[in-house]
């Protein structure tokens, strides 16, 4: 791996979340969710100093701030998902069940990687955080206002929302296990 590309990574990342934030419907909103965002880089840099992701994963983990940047920016509903309504059939935004799906796919390589190479703890990982996602919504829609915190949870009227978030995570994650399977797990040496 290149020595400059944690650098222009971050740097990237961070004018992604700048972006996102200045031009945020709800800027409280924005704030929950950018805490759960914290702590994924916090993860990141403590892990990086221990070993390194390779190049591939670490894009990867790029796309998938993306995407969440773009939801939080909206609060999820998002004009994507708004646009997509008539072609999924729904009655709600589901901007938020597409990222989560995507939190399975792009990040199994990193979770591969953390995992030794191994796909089914790669998968218990995605599964395991995701969950942990869903417990942090919950505790903090109970801490902070409950108009507030339903706009942080973004359960639309579902019952099963928390349910369906990690199912389509693991979903993700068994889709990419299953597109990778015969790829061997990058190394974090390869800066593919």
């Amino acid at each position: 791996m290149k020595p400059a590309f944690p650098a222009l990574a971050a740097a990237s990342c961070a004018f992604i979340i700048a972006i996102s934030g200045f031009f945020a419907r709800s800027h409280a909103d924005w704030w929950l969710e950018n805490l759960v965002i914290a702590i994924f880089f916090a993860v990141i840099a403590w892990k990086w100093t221990k070993m390194p992701f390779s190049t591939s994963s670490m894009w990867l983990l790029f796309l998938l701030l993306c995407l969440h940047e773009y939801g939080a920016a909206y609060a999820y509903g998002t004009p994507f998902g708004e646009w997509m309504r008539p072609y999924w059939g729904a009655e709600r935004n589901h901007y938020d069940r597409f990222v989560h799906c995507m939190y399975g796919v792009l990040s199994f390589p990193a979770f591969r990687e953390l995992s030794g190479g191994s796909r089914l703890q790669a998968v218990n990982w995605v599964l395991a955080t995701s969950a942990i996602y869903e417990m942090l919504e919950w505790l903090v829609t109970a801490a902070v206002s409950p108009q507030l915190g339903a706009e942080f949870v973004g359960v639309q009227g579902d019952d099963f929302d928390a349910a369906k978030d990690m199912a389509l995570a693991f979903a993700g994650a068994l889709f990419t296990m299953a597109a990778t399977y015969r790829r061997p797990a990058p190394s974090p040496a390869q800066s593919s």
